[in-house]
């Protein structure tokens, strides 16, 4: 599926079990970088500072930086000898900076970023965000510390815009893991109040529609073995998130729309609201 892999770690489990995830998605010959980003900002005051008498323990802190960067690049030769030893074209980098500005940077030289974050009730924090709106490449946001299954595969697919991408990769899964696929589209109806004043959903043919909306999905997608399926709501990513869970979902792969400030705030983002909200691993695909 990907020639390069980069996968971001601080060594927290999830960061080392997205390693592990990250093997099924590698093309035969392909490589994976595993990259660490050691946090600049304290050594830089230490540095600027050069008399550091003010601090009593200036020179401890200076040795105890010294002593993390060693301890990270031994984890991470550890991560590649483990990898190696499987097979595997691995390797590792470590740099100095900010980690979601040098996780974007470094983006441009992959065709896949895979982030392992921690499992929370909602949300996800600022910088692993700012990674999935600014990477150049696809993102694989996998929350928790769980091996990843391929067995049911979910595309939200837009009908007017069907990316080729999306269709591709679907193909793709379905021969190298006979993946079953699920093809969702949502229509989005009225706000609840408008269509209770309108006379409640009868005013809409909705089951014409979705027998249209599911035609549309059959003639242009062409994959007979995947299910077809139509939703409706006021959420687009509520109602994925719904049919994910109901249906058992391993793994939900989407397209990222580029958007503007100004969209963003007015719009949102489809894809960046189904991963705050979810907990099934999503590939953003760019």
């Amino acid at each position: 599926m990907y020639n390069n892999i980069l996968v971001p770690v601080d060594f927290s489990e999830e960061s080392i079990s997205a390693v592990k995830n990250s093997t099924n998605f590698i093309n035969e010959g392909g490589k994976i970088t595993v990259f660490h980003v050691f946090p600049v900002e304290l050594a830089s005051y230490l540095a600027f500072f050069q008399d550091m008498s003010f601090f009593e323990d200036a020179s401890k802190i200076e040795a105890g930086l010294i002593k993390v960067r060693e301890e990270a690049e031994e984890k991470l030769a550890e991560i590649v000898s483990e990898y190696s030893g499987k097979g595997l074209n691995i390797d590792a980098e470590i740099v100095d900076g900010k980690p979601y500005v040098e996780i974007i940077k470094k983006s441009k030289e992959y065709d896949l970023v895979v982030l392992g974050l921690r499992m929370k009730d909602y949300g996800i924090s600022v910088s692993p965000m700012k990674v999935i709106r600014k990477a150049e490449s696809d993102v694989l946001i996998i929350k928790g510390k769980n091996d990843l299954s391929i067995e049911k595969v979910l595309f939200p697919v837009d009908i007017h815009h069907i990316n080729p991408r999306i269709v591709e990769m679907a193909k793709v899964l379905n021969e190298k893991y006979g993946a079953r696929l699920h093809f969702l589209t949502v229509v989005e109806l009225l706000p609840f109040e408008d269509v209770e004043y309108l006379g409640g959903q009868d005013v809409l043919n909705l089951d014409a529609m979705k027998e249209k909306v599911i035609s549309v999905l059959e003639d242009n997608i062409g994959l007979k073995d995947a299910e077809y399926a139509v939703t409706t709501g006021v959420d687009v990513a509520d109602e994925i998130n719904d049919y994910a869970k109901d249906k058992g979902v391993d793994l939900v792969v989407m397209a990222h729309k580029k958007m503007s400030g100004f969209e963003r705030t007015i719009l949102g983002s489809t894809s960046e609201k189904f991963v705050n909200i979810s907990h099934v691993p999503t590939l953003i695909v760019k």
